[in-house]
Parts: C-alpha cells; structure tokens; sequence
C-alpha cells in the first residue's frame, strides 16, 4: 500500500508496511471495530464515519466512585474458623464457602468511558451507488486515517493521540476547496453541561468548546444499561472536563448556543482536543476545583496550538517510533503493498488459507497497544487497556490479578518497552501501601496482601460484598504474582537504585505469605508442613472426597509454585545486594530458607501430569480456561525444558490434558497456552495456539475477546509475550536463540528482543538454521548461549557455548552451520 504523506519525507511516497497496517473498505458500525488511539492517559475509539464521525474517549484516571473500606470486622477469627473447617476434612463445604464470604468487601468501582468527540457533514456527502473509501491505522506512526471520495468530493481524515503534547490532534481535508461543512460536538453518557466557549469567559482562546461533568458515585455490576442502578450525586463522584479548539484555513468558525462549533467553506479543519478528570490519589476523594481542570485543559491546548499540525505530527512520530522501532520482527511472508484489508485476511485465515503475515501483525499490534495504554505517569492498562464504552462495562474494566493484569506486561521487557512496565510497577507500590491494611484487619498478618479485583481506589481485599464466589474472591497470592513484575524488571536491567525502591514491597509479600502459612495439623501431613489454608486454584474448583464440589482447601499447586518463586527472589535479592539484606528484618533470610525447606513437593498425578490441588482431586472442569498449576513454567522459571526436564514433561502432560479437556477457550487463555508451548520448545504447538486465537478469539480491528464478544485486551498483550518467547528466552541462565521456532516460519529475522541483563539481541534464520546472532550488553560481560542445530533434521537445543561481550559492547556470531559443534564469531565495531 502507498500513500503520499503530506508534509513529510518532502512529499515523497510512504510505503507502508502491511504487517503494521491494520486495514479496512468500510467504517466501523460498533464501537468493537473501531481503530484504537492512545498517549497511556487519554484514549480514542476512531469509527471512520463519513457523515458522521464518533471518535469515543477515555482517560485512565477517570473511574466511577471513591476511596473505601472493606468493612469486614474480626476478619482473624473468621480465618481461623475457616481452617478449622478445612483441615478437618469433613466439613460441609458450604459452611466454609459461607464463612469466606464474611471476609468479602465491596466489589471494585468501574472504568468509565468520558465522552465523543462527534463530527457531522453539514453536506449529504456519501454516494451509495460510487465512492471510495479506506479506513487504516498505522502501527509505525500510531496515525488514523479516513478516506472517502464520491461524485460530490471527497476528504482525508487523519487523527492521532499525541504524548507528547498531551492532545488529541484530528484533522479533515476537502478534496474540494472550500468544500467542508461541518458540525463538530462534544457529548458524554454521563450527567454533563456543554455551553459556548465551554462555559469560559472571557474566551481564552477563539473557536474552543468544551463539556463539563461528573462520574457516577457507585456502579451496581457489569452490563451497558446506564440506568440499571447507576448512581449520581452532586457532589461525590469525579469531575471530568474536556475542550477542543476547533480552527480551519478559510471560511466560518462559529461557536453555537448549543454548545457545538460549525464551520462553513473550509478546506482544511483541525481540532485539538484535552481532557482532565479530579483524580487525586488512590487514598484521597476526588476534589470539586472544576475550574482547576478548565484551566488546565486551556493551558494545554494553548501549547499546542502555537505548533503547526505538520509540527504536532513529527513530535508524536518521533515519540512512538522512539519505542515502536525498537524491535523488527520480518516472519519471511510474501504479502504485498496491496494485500487484503484486515478483516478480509482473517477470513480467509479462518477458511483455511496460510498468512504468516498476520501472526507478525498481531504481535505488532500487541507491542502498539502498550505503548498506546501504558506510559510513565499513567495509571497501568486495565482489562481493556485505556479504551471502554461502556459506564457498566464487562468486570467492570478493573485490573485482575489472578492472570488478565499480570498477562498486559508480559511482553513489556522482552520487546523493548520497559518504560511502558513502570505503571504497573509504580501501581503495585501503591497496592502494597492499601494492601497493608487488608493483610492486619483480615488476616492478622505482617507486609501486605491484594486479592483477584483492584482498582484505582487502592481495593486489596476480597470482594463480593458477601455474595461472590469463594473460587475467584478468597485469593491472596496476587501481591506475590504482581511482585515477580519488579523481580523481572530488575533482571532484564539490572539497577541498585530501581532495586532497593522495589525491595521493601517485595519483602513486605513474602512477610505476608511468612504469617499466612501454617503447619499442617492434619495426621496424614509431612510432620511440620507449611501450607496455605484457605487456598484455591483462581476461579477453578475441585470434586471433594465425598463428592461434593468444592473450591478452597489446602495449598494448591498454584500458590505452591508462587511462595517457591517470590521467597527465592528475596534470597538472590538479599545475597546480592547489602543494601536489600540490610534492609530486611533480623531473621528474614533464615525464615525464609525454613519455609522453603517446609512446603510439600509439587503434587503429581498418578498418571503423569502436574495435580492442579494439594490431593488426588479431581477438576470439577477439565478443560478451565486458567493454568495455574503450569505458573511454574510460564511466566516463572521454576520449570525449565533443559535444567529439569521430568518436571517439563509433567507440565507437558498436565498441558495437554487441559487442552483434550477443551481448555484454551478464551483468547488470553490461547496465548497462554502459546507460552507454555514455546517453554516446552514446541514452535508447532504455539503457533497453532496463536491461529486459534486469531480463528476464533479477535475482533475485526485484532482486538483480543473473550467469549461471546467481549473485549478483553490481555490476549493481545500475551501473544506478542509468546512471539519473543519462540524467538529468544533467557529465563534461565542460559540465552536460549530461537528455542521454539516452528516449521511455517522457515524464514525470517528479529531484531531488538531483549533478554535478561541487560541483553539485546538480532537473529536470523533461514530453512530453520540460525544465520547470524547479535548480542548488544555489557562489556566483558560472560554470557551462555544455547543454540539451535539440525540433526537428522530434527531440531535441538543441546549446543550450549560461553561467550564474553567484548569491550565494545557488541557481538556477533557467524552463520552456524546444521552440524557445527563450534561458531566463528567476532566482535562488532562501535
């Protein structure tokens, strides 16, 4: 595909690539296909209308409700209780279900949407019978564009949300001169007042509009219907503010008593939109200063209006290229300039047809999004990122921790995007601060704890407000989940500084887990085991001895693998850091090194496979969408192909035993199971995990669903994770090139896939076989690489060398041959 960009590369023609391309022959008609946007703060939904063009907005502070309190009293008692039940084995597993349920706060508040940004045609534009229209996102440039022509004219659209000057830029052009006609507006859900000039006088700046309004003060549960129990109040719930300036090169700009601006005989209109919400902080109530936000919005619009339009697009090309050309992935597909629009593709895919091209898009899309929904200074992305329409939107849009939020960052370092971790990371501080609380009023335990639901409002506890289901409520391993994303952060760029502000939140989750575990009184346990109780394998149950279906018991295989995990971080932490280890309380280290020593095996089945519960179980679902007794292999290290391969073929039976269930239903479950395969070595495997998910599990536009429809944008952050795992591991000690590559990509190249510290690294390949390595690293740094070879044809990973980056930080190695049992290599100049 070709275009002629005006304005850059001195009007020369862009060449687009089609597997950063996401294509369309017609508008969005919902707002699931429409083209996202986003700057990590503000969102955009562009539909691609031509009468009438709906770009829908958020804001990823802009959340209904206020701080809480879980409101639980004697939450220690009802824990002990609780354990009494379970270890006694023959209690009725209502009576504990019931006794969690006296530990459940209020569920989460909801991420809302803030308004549209509508812009009608004054003029009958479209032309049933002859047009022609395009509608395209480019990934490279983060740029929406519109195109329409037709017998009466034509325009060009394009719209960008820019980070750098923290605005929404969209701009039309007329094919003809003068030929624009437009109404633009500015319109929310909620309760809202629009009036001239945004209700500003005098006008700071000429041709501004602006709305005002409020979120709700609490959101009864998920669903679209705004009126089913949605409460406003005048004075509880956020302020939201938004202003657009709207100017054009020729012809009216009026502001209407509507509060809307027309503009007549334009050929060119440009509109510069900012938006702002009264979020403080997660512990303090929103604050009524409207005007605050008015002037703020002002300000930043008056910044950006002293730029050009060609000026505001270079700022924000060269801010998301900064980050989006880090990494080059080329899958060696043959797809043209002219290939299919991105919804013809998918069905062809889906009738059977080969496109390698799009697994190379999707992953392109999975890096893009990120960096769309997630900068520094911005709130982490949530279930669906930055973007939502709806005011109770599906489970509510929060961040779940017991797989959907941890998936969103999987693949921020090992594609290049660290910066875009820091939300998460600065977000898990906050939790440990608001987690505190829930770990001594509920469980009168040290450190701090989060369950499966959190917000903005800093919710740790247990949600459900007494009526949630113990399977997905009564969970308090998330703090332990959500600390491995400091651990990895620091491993992949390995920082004194950064190491020591993660330390106490760490430290303060195992001190948790450390109170939580308790010894195992029942006759039949390892004298002196320590086990979590009550325990639950997130959102699963279990058919109990006696039949009955049950979802907490005794140390199940999940928080088994996650105690393993985070206590063992915090032993390599305080052995290679003074600064940690003097940190730490008198002891840490050695009740750490006994609990560790005190935890029961991971529990096998007889007939081979990982057991997902502490006993001989049964799954009351085989085929559950959650993996969580496979955590030990992925996203955790504790299993690993080549250093303990009897536990990599239990976990490759548990595996496929959840897949014969039906397993993998969901598209953040298929990219699950992407992962796993890629651990496991089995390039074949994860890739028809991936198809699976493009067959069955995306929108139009790539958007991740989870079933029957329902946006959930964790499976497209966990398919670019399970890309860079195909490609380059380093989980282990080792460096491990092209550890699952699978045959339907006998060709190609990566570069800019990070590995763990500190390393960066370029493969290529050709008919399967490596054709160059390049490491970038740390000077004399010692570094072990596992290689590929071919032998009888099949491919293995037994060839294992030590190699040193040299002084100038570079290093490639030559092209390795089927049966080379060693490698040329050398040194790159600076």
């Amino acid at each position: 595909m070709t275009i002629a960009a005006e304005g850059a590369n001195d009007g020369k023609e862009v060449r687009k690539n089609p597997e950063k391309l996401l294509s369309f022959r017609k508008p969005a008609e919902q707002w699931l296909h429409a083209l996202p946007l986003g700057n990590g703060s503000l969102g955009a939904m562009v539909h691609g209308g031509v009468q009438r063009e709906r770009i829908a907005l958020n804001l990823d502070t802009f959340w209904s409700g206020g701080p809480r309190n879980h409101n639980v009293s004697g939450g220690p008692d009802i824990l002990r209780a609780m354990r009494g039940l379970i270890f006694d084995g023959n209690a009725d597993p209502s009576g504990v279900d019931a006794l969690a349920r006296q530990m459940q706060g209020p569920a989460t508040e909801s991420f809302q949407p803030l308004g549209d940004l509508i812009i009608e045609q004054l003029d009958a534009m479209a032309d049933e019978t002859s047009h022609v229209y395009s509608r395209e996102l480019d990934l490279s440039t983060a740029v929406a564009t519109t195109h329409f022509a037709s017998q009466q004219g034509g325009f060009s659209r394009e719209a960008f949300c820019s980070h750098a000057d923290n605005v929404l830029v969209v701009r039309q052009v007329s094919t003809i001169k003068g030929g624009l006609n437009l109404r633009v507006t500015l319109h929310s859900v909620h309760k809202s007042v629009a009036a001239p000039d945004g209700g500003r006088s005098p006008r700071p700046l000429e041709q501004t509009m602006g709305l005002s309004g409020r979120a709700p003060d609490s959101i009864p549960g998920m669903g679209s219907d705004v009126d089913a129990g949605v409460s406003y109040s005048q004075q509880q719930g956020m302020l939201f503010d938004l202003a657009a300036l709207v100017t054009a090169d020729q012809g009216e700009v009026s502001l209407c008593a509507d509060g809307s601006v027309e503009v007549r005989g334009a050929t060119t209109v440009s509109i510069l939109l900012s938006a702002a919400d009264s979020y403080i902080g997660w512990s303090s109530a929103p604050h009524e200063r409207l005007d605050d936000l008015r002037a703020s919005n002002l300000a930043i619009l008056a910044a950006a209006a002293e730029l050009d339009h060609e000026a505001l697009l270079v700022r924000h090309r060269d801010d998301n290229s900064k980050l989006f050309n880090r990494v080059e992935l080329d899958l060696g597909g043959t797809a043209s300039e002219n290939a299919p629009p991105t919804d013809e593709r998918l069905v062809g895919l889906r009738a059977g047809s080969t496109d390698a091209g799009l697994a190379e898009l999707l992953f392109n899309f999975g890096r893009y999004l990120l960096i769309a929904s997630s900068r520094p200074g911005t709130k982490p992305a949530n279930l669906q990122g930055i973007w939502n329409a709806d005011v109770r939107p599906p489970w509510r849009s929060n961040w779940t921790a017991n797989i959907n939020v941890q998936m969103n960052y999987w693949a921020a370092e090992t594609t290049g995007l660290a910066e875009c971790h820091e939300p998460l990371l600065e977000f898990i501080a906050e939790l440990a601060e608001s987690g505190s609380h829930t770990a001594t009023e509920l469980y009168g335990a040290g450190g701090w704890t989060s369950h499966h639901n959190l917000d903005i409002w800093g919710t740790t506890w247990p949600v459900g407000g007494g009526d949630g289901k113990p399977r997905w409520s009564m969970w308090p391993l998330s703090a332990a989940w959500l600390c491995r994303h400091l651990v990895d952060h620091n491993d992949f760029s390995p920082d004194p500084a950064f190491r020591r502000r993660a330390w106490p939140v760490i430290r303060g989750a195992a001190e948790f887990l450390l109170d939580f575990l308790v010894t195992d009184p029942r006759p039949t346990a390892a004298p002196g085991a320590l086990v979590t109780a009550p325990s639950t394998s997130p959102e699963a149950s279990f058919i109990g001895p006696d039949g009955q279906v049950m979802s907490l018991g005794v140390m199940t295989t999940m928080d088994n693998w996650l105690i393993r995990e985070l206590f063992g971080s915090c032993l390599r932490l305080a052995a290679t850091d003074a600064q940690c280890a003097a940190l730490a309380t008198e002891g840490f280290s050695s009740r750490l090194a006994e609990a560790l020593d005190r935890l029961p095996d991971i529990g096998l089945l007889e007939g081979g496979g990982i057991n997902e519960w502490e006993s001989k179980y049964q799954d009351e679902d085989p085929g559950h969408r959650h993996l969580s007794h496979l955590y030990g292999l992925y996203p955790s290290n504790l299993v690993d192909l080549h250093q303990t391969p009897r536990m990599a073929e239990e976990a490759r039976l548990a595996l496929e035993r959840r897949l014969k269930s039906g397993g993998g239903g969901t598209g953040w479950s298929q990219a699950w199971v992407a992962c796993l395969w890629a651990r496991l070595g089995d390039g074949s495997a994860a890739l028809r995990s991936i198809n699976s998910l493009l067959s069955d599990s995306v929108a139009d536009n790539l958007l991740d669903l989870h079933p029957p429809r329902i946006f959930q944008i964790d499976g497209n952050f966990g398919v670019a994770a399970a890309m860079a795992e195909m490609l380059l591991q380093s989980h282990s000690g080792e460096v491990k090139i092209l550890p699952a590559l699978p045959p339907e990509w006998p060709r190609g190249s990566v570069r800019g896939l990070r590995a763990r510290n500190g390393l960066v690294a370029a493969i290529g390949w050709a008919d399967g076989v490596v054709s160059f390595v390049e490491l970038e690293g740390r000077p004399l740094q010692v570094v072990r690489l596992r290689l590929p070879t071919l032998s009888a044809q099949a491919l293995n990973m037994d060839v294992v060398h030590t190699i040193q980056i040299p002084e100038s930080g570079k290093y490639r190695l030559n092209p390795c041959r089927p049966a080379a049992t060693a490698l040329n290599h050398e040194a790159l100049a600076h």
